[in-house]
This record gives C-alpha cells, sequence and structure tokens, in this order.
C-alpha cells in the first residue's frame, strides 16, 4: 500500500513529474499522510542536512528556521523541526546565537568582568 500511495505523486522518483501528494482524494476515511513518513535513517539524514544549511547560514533564530521552512515550502524539514528533533535543533540555533554574542577569547571574558566589577565600586 505504501508504494502505491507514494507512486501516485512521484515521490521515490524524482526523475518524474512530482504530482502534490495535497491533491490525493481519499475516501471510506483513508489517511495517506502516514505513507509519506520519513524512515529513521532518512529523518537522521535530514537532520544532518538541517543542521548544515543552520550552522553555514548561521541561524540564530527557531521562529526564523521554521519561517525558512514554510516559505520554501520544505515541508520534511519542518516536519523534523517540529515533530522529532526540536529540542537539538533548538539547541542548535541557540548555541550559535550565544557564539555570535559572546566573546571568543576568554581571558577578554575575565577582564570584562574585572572591569565590571571594578566600575561597580
Amino acid at each position: 500500500m505504501k508504494g502505491a500511495v507514494r507512486y501516485l505523486v512521484h515521490t521515490d522518483n524524482p526523475e518524474k513529474y512530482q504530482y502534490n501528494r495535497e491533491d490525493i482524494v481519499c475516501h471510506g476515511g483513508a489517511e495517506v499522510e502516514q505513507y509519506f513518513e520519513l524512515s529513521s535513517v532518512s529523518r537522521e539524514r535530514t537532520l544532518w542536512d538541517i543542521m548544515k544549511f543552520i550552522r553555514d547560514e548561521k541561524i540564530t533564530s527557531y521562529s526564523a528556521f521554521i519561517g525558512y521552512c514554510q516559505d520554501t515550502d520544505n515541508r520534511e524539514w519542518f516536519s523534523i523541526a517540529t515533530k522529532y528533533y526540536t529540542l537539538a535543533i533548538r539547541t542548535l540555533i541557540d548555541s550559535i546565537y550565544q557564539d555570535q554574542k559572546e566573546p571568543k577569547n576568554i581571558s577578554d571574558t575575565i577582564a570584562d568582568n574585572v572591569r565590571n566589577v571594578k566600575n561597580e565600586l
């Protein structure tokens, strides 16, 4: 059944015309979305691509990333980011944000802290 449903829109044949899966008309209570779910191996490969993209583009907000997924109609990335690996993706984005915000050199941080303490006295 999975292969037949996926064949309707040529999901597994990128060389063929890609039909919109929202155009599939279901009858008798059938639900086809389950047949388009990624396998765990595919999810991990997709997560790798997502994290590389986030790092390369220096994405610093989960909202911006979700907006990108919606603006580009990337439903696989949206699904990964909202159903499976939300915590991992948000943690990476937060880390990139913190890296951009904080000084890179620990001695600069210590010097800034000492200056702040002296200014308070």
